[in-house]
């Protein structure tokens, strides 16, 4: 075969590669807008969030950042470059959200960005997966207005998946950050769900008590003066 043959036909092939992985993303964020989970699915957001408070942000008053306060308040609306998610995660900044996948999971993906209520060029927000300890996925700083990124993690035999948003170190200011579509895909014929983690309690520091047994002497000390006077 030809020299520029051979090099046409690989060049043919590697773009009919790349067409197919693109379609298949594309079908692949597509099921992350829907309101179903797709077969074997699991949305995230329909497991018990309740478990760790401090990575979900919780809503305000009207829904939405920025939105007008109503009774009672309308359920809260997830959006990302304008599109709608009824499935959502919505993460503070320096919080983690840990998940059991029971060595039964195979595939994990979501849609990443800053929330669509955020002005643009506001906020920012670095996305990562973690499995079973490793860094499989990091979506680069996000800020607001930017698109979306779609993070995906192949999960077979995987125990635990850690979704992490940190703040870009710049602060927490507008980081609304919000995972569209988070969804867990369990191996075929599987009938256990992932479960969320509940986060570690964190026990106060002991602090030294300011009673003893033994007598002693305090000198004298003034808390208070009176403006003019010694």
């Amino acid at each position: 075969m030809d020299r520029r043959v051979r090099l046409a036909v690989l060049i043919a092939a590697s773009l009919g590669v790349t067409s197919i992985g693109m379609a298949f993303q594309s079908g692949e964020a597509d099921a992350l807008k829907a309101a179903d989970p797709p077969p074997n699915g699991v949305f995230v957001d329909s497991l018990d969030l309740s478990v760790a408070p401090a990575a979900i942000r919780r809503p305000g008053r009207g829904g939405r950042a920025g939105a007008p306060a109503t009774t009672p308040p309308p359920a809260p609306v997830y959006a990302l470059s304008g599109v709608t998610y009824p499935h959502a995660v919505p993460m503070n900044a320096d919080r983690d959200l840990s998940i059991d996948l029971k060595g039964k999971a195979v595939r994990f993906a979501s849609m990443v960005g800053i929330d669509s209520s955020v002005a643009a060029g506001r906020g920012s927000a670095i996305f990562g997966v973690w499995v079973d300890g490793k860094k499989v996925a990091d979506s680069g700083v996000l800020r607001g207005g930017d698109a979306p990124k779609l993070l995906t993690a192949d999960v077979k035999g995987a125990s635990r998946l850690t979704l992490a948003v940190n703040d870009a170190n710049d602060g927490t200011g507008s980081d609304t950050a919000n995972w569209g579509g988070a969804l867990v895909t369990m191996a075929a014929g599987v009938q256990d769900k992932p479960s969320i983690i509940a986060a570690a309690a964190e026990t106060a520091p002991a602090i030294a008590s300011s009673r003893s047994s033994v007598p002693t002497l305090n000198y004298p000390r003034i808390t208070g003066a009176t403006p003019g006077r010694p």
